[in-house]
């Protein structure tokens, strides 16, 4: 999984070096944005092997603040993404740790447009409930089969070997997710249909221990 990102980007630094293609500007451009999306695989990559053999030490909760509507957005276009990525999400903030839920819309993006047709839509959601706030992403891809639906936030877990060979990623995303949500004394739960998608859907609570300190509470406004 490693070595893909690099050989791509190698490929397109090795094409960059031939005589002649400074003049072909299409070229240069396709080749410079093609290694700059493959950088950011393997930065992904990275991060996630990193977080889970926790080699980057125990982040403290920080509550603060969060819009999650401009966050969903936000994350989308990092994915390279935001023409697939339909936001639904209220105006307004929510008190919760900001880097978490970052990387907890990341995997869950990432693991939705991974595994639906290209060109197909994912939806991210969110409302608020009497207990906190819901965060949900859907997709219509795949689809997980009720046997499998237990397994799938394990660590390095995939649903097959084929999945492994045509979709990539370390089976990471799914583990880190549950890990990042239950952090902030939450869960994540998934409803699937195999051939007709999946939703995960994240549940935070109202009250969150942020160690020795006094819990902070989880608040949404509609804006």
């Amino acid at each position: 999984e490693l070595r893909t990102p690099l050989t791509s980007i190698r490929g397109s630094l090795s094409t960059l070096k031939r005589a002649g293609l400074g003049a072909d500007e299409a070229m240069r451009t396709e080749l410079l944005e093609a290694a700059e999306r493959q950088t950011k695989r393997l930065e992904r990559l990275v991060v996630n092997i990193l977080a889970a053999a926790r080699l980057n030490g125990d982040r403290p909760v920080e509550i603060e603040p969060v819009d999650l509507a401009e966050t969903a957005r936000a994350v989308a276009a990092e994915l390279g993404a935001s023409d697939r990525v339909i936001v639904v999400v209220p105006e307004g903030t929510v008190e919760t740790d900001r880097a978490r839920i970052v990387d907890v819309m990341t995997y869950l993006l990432e693991n939705a447009l991974k595994y639906s047709p290209d060109g197909s839509t994912v939806t991210i959601g969110a409302d608020s409930e009497r207990s906190g706030f819901r965060l949900w992403v859907t997709d219509h891809g795949v689809g997980i089969d009720p046997a499998d639906q237990a397994a799938i936030f394990e660590r390095f877990h995939q649903i097959d070997q084929s999945a492994t060979r045509s979709h990539g990623g370390l089976g990471l995303g799914l583990h880190l997710t549950k890990e990042l949500v239950e952090e902030l004394r939450g869960r994540v739960d998934v409803a699937s249909t195999p051939g007709r998608g999946s939703t995960f859907t994240v549940s935070v609570p109202s009250k969150v221990k942020t160690g020795g300190r006094r819990r902070s509470t989880v608040s949404t406004s509609s804006g």
